[in-house]
């Protein structure tokens, strides 16, 4: 009886020692890959509305809570960005940032890498705990391959470079911890593990409402799990319990919310279940699907090679995973669970579900990839059991064979190899735009700070690099030019100068800005260059007033060569024109390109696309504005003979922002579409509107 007795003991003890190596090991590759992929960031900065809450912060730090407070008894964010929410304990661990590090923006970076490598480590140990065998190289090896998969995953670039991208690491990490406690609870029948399951759950909560759907998951881990993980037989009605903890905590939290801000769903507008049954397709967008499969930022060339070994891999992925179902039903089970929460964890998304070609909007799926990792570490690792004698069996034998399994494997490593590298390819912007905000905000403090100037108006301001968020609006700009940022307030020197044509179509009122010229002539103008990634003094541009060129050009064999004619082009040619010296965009109303031949097509005028280069942008940057919609009119002007053949279209870019703003006009040139038409290139030309009459349309 004793020797028994002290063998269970040792078994249990032999059991907690590798409970804590694998716990030690994933920690290790956690922190590690952490280190190794997120090391840049720590240099970025402050971005967009991370000036918003240093605001509160600093206050706070020095004895004046109101602005902490706030965050408590109302809108998290004053609603300056539209959004509805209540996430009081993001604005606790802002304030903790301050006390810790004040302004060093490496000390609140390095809090998110923490954050993050500690997410990571409870995706490996929920994979742990999901695996349904008594391997412990197996529990093991998917515990850390999880681990791997979601600190390699290429869409966490935003939500961990972005200081107040924390949201979704404060709510996930907990999250997670409390799915896991709740598991350890179920697996143990200890009620210490439930309350901390609860407690990690309210602290979900209240770092970003889409914690919300862990009383539904905890649901689906009751209905599915119990029998595959091994968890103590409890009766349904327990059970029920268990679940209508999580569900008070969630309603209980839900009437405060209300309470305090007025609505129950919030976010970014009303929203309802009408809203949410309308919008239900968004979760079928097939671009947004597959940037979860393989998010790559599409404002920066990634070679597209990765692209097709990444689409390849999961190709032999969704292969292994039918394969994968022939299984144990314990084990097919764990899998259904693992697929329910993925698809449940974005419902609280309905509102603006959707991942843009430049990412933004990857942070939504933030916690869904948790569950994505964990899958994927399920499915490709080796976890067949024997389900049946295999002499007589190839098919059996040879799921479960070792070149099987090193077949998972291969898939594994490639996909954790491609999504290394779309990660490091997606961190790009942000540093760049981390970068740039150094730039953009020394300058603005050293005139500031300068003495020689009073007044300061700035034409425009970078909302986003990339999709890495960086001024957006002026309230941003003026929260990083007054305390704490700065020792003084010196956003009162600073305007934005404001068009309303301008708001959504990128076209100026020009004589707006003329006026608003004349009255602050001796405010110091900015301008900033998307481009050159800094600040440009600027002035109104000299050049000539006027041009006419019949000199043309285009490129043919990596060469400039010059062009008259073009008899039915296969493809679309860029044509340049000769000019003798920069124009003067402001004095130039429209632009004129004569033609003469045959164009069978009457939308050749609205194929055709003015080009020009200005001297102040980088030479590979074409700006162009799309030709008239109007009709092709016989032409008739001042000092030539009324021909039938010669035909005109008419450009008008006197109000578009990047022909105006970007300097003086070096060079002009014209789309032409392809076609089967034969024309003649006769001039290219600045007039007026009285210098055309035409007699008819096409």
């Amino acid at each position: 009886m004793s020797f028994s007795v002290n063998s269970t003991g040792s078994d249990n003890t032999q059991l907690g020692r590798r409970h804590l190596l694998v716990l030690a090991l994933v920690f290790l590759v956690s922190a590690i890959l952490t280190c190794l992929l997120y090391s840049r960031t720590l240099h970025i900065g402050f971005l967009l509305d991370d000036f918003v809450h240093l605001d509160y912060a600093s206050k706070a730090c020095a004895g004046d809570t109101s602005g902490l407070m706030r965050a408590f008894t109302g809108n998290w964010t004053g609603q300056a960005d539209g959004l509805t929410s209540f996430r009081p304990g993001i604005s606790l661990s802002m304030v903790a940032d301050h006390f810790w590090y004040h302004l060093n923006p490496i000390g609140y970076h390095a809090t998110n890498l923490l954050t993050f490598s500690i997410c990571s480590v409870f995706c490996g140990v929920l994979a742990y705990q999901l695996v349904d065998s008594d391997s412990f190289k197996q529990r093991a090896s998917t515990a850390v391959t999880a681990a791997i998969l979601f600190a390699v995953y290429p869409l966490h670039a935003e939500s961990v470079s972005w200081i107040i991208g924390r949201v979704d690491l404060f709510c996930t990490v907990f999250y997670l911890a409390s799915l896991s406690l709740y598991f350890r609870f179920r697996k143990s029948g200890q009620y210490l593990f439930f309350v901390l399951s609860l407690i990690a759950f309210l602290l979900s909560l209240i770092s970003k409402e889409m914690a919300v759907t862990l009383p539904v998951v905890i649901a689906i881990a009751e209905v599915l799990l119990p029998n595959s993980l091994g968890w103590i037989k409890q009766s349904v009605k327990r059970r029920a319990a268990y679940f209508a903890a999580f569900a008070a905590l969630l309603v209980a939290f839900a009437v405060l919310r209300t309470v305090l801000l007025g609505t129950l769903v919030g976010g970014y507008g009303a929203g309802n279940l009408r809203d949410f049954i309308h919008s239900r397709h968004r979760f079928f967008n097939a671009a947004t699907l597959s940037k979860i499969l393989f998010g790559v930022n599409e404002e920066e060339l990634l070679a597209p090679g990765f692209g097709k070994i990444a689409f390849s891999s999961w190709i032999g992925i969704f292969a292994l995973t039918i394969v994968r179902l022939v299984q144990p039903l314990n084990r097919i089970r764990t899998f259904a669970f693992v697929v329910a929460w993925i698809v449940v964890s974005v419902l609280p998304t309905f509102q603006i579900w959707q991942i843009s070609p430049n990412l933004v909007g990857s942070r939504l799926f933030f916690l869904g990839s948790a569950g994505l990792c964990i899958l994927m570490a399920l499915i490709l690792v080796p976890t067949f059991k024997h389900l049946a004698a295999t002499e007589n069996h190839k098919i059996l034998a040879f799921l479960q064979s070792s070149r099987f399994h090193l077949l998972g494997c291969a898939f594994l490593l490639t996909l954790a190899i491609t999504w290394s590298v779309a990660l490091q390819h997606n961190l790009y912007p942000w540093i760049d735009a981390g970068r740039q905000m150094q730039v953009l905000h020394s300058r603005l403090v050293d005139l500031a700070k300068g003495g020689q100037v009073n007044s300061v108006i700035l034409l425009n301001l970078p909302q986003d690099f990339e999709g890495a968020g960086m001024v957006g609006n002026e309230e941003i700009l003026h929260r990083m030019l007054k305390p704490p940022v700065t020792d003084a307030d010196y956003s009162r020197k600073f305007s934005i100068y404001k068009d309303p044509s301008e708001a959504s179509t990128g076209v100026m009122d020009v004589g707006l800005l003329k006026r608003t010229y004349e009255n602050k002539k001796d405010a110091h103008w900015l301008l900033w260059m998307t481009g050159e990634k800094g600040w440009l003094d600027w002035t109104f541009p000299t050049g000539a007033k006027t041009f006419s060129s019949n000199e043309f050009s285009t490129l043919k064999r990596k060469a400039m060569v010059a062009c008259s004619t073009f008899e039915k082009p296969k493809y679309g040619k860029m044509v340049w024109a000769k000019l003798k010296e920069p124009l003067d965009p402001f004095a130039i109303d429209r632009i004129e390109l004569i033609v003469d031949g045959s164009i069978p097509d009457t939308d050749f005028s609205e194929k055709t696309q003015l080009l020009w280069r200005s001297t102040k942008q980088p030479r590979s940057w074409i700006d162009y504005t799309q030709g008239p919609p109007g009709k092709w009119s016989d032409y008739e002007a001042r000092g030539m003979e009324s021909a039938s053949s010669l035909k005109v279209i008419v450009f008008k870019p006197d109000n578009v922002r990047n022909w105006l703003l970007n300097g003086p006009i070096k060079e002009v040139g014209f789309t032409l579409p392809p076609g089967r038409y034969s024309i003649k290139l006769v001039e290219l030309r600045a007039a007026k509107s009285s210098d055309l009459a035409p007699k008819a349309s096409l």
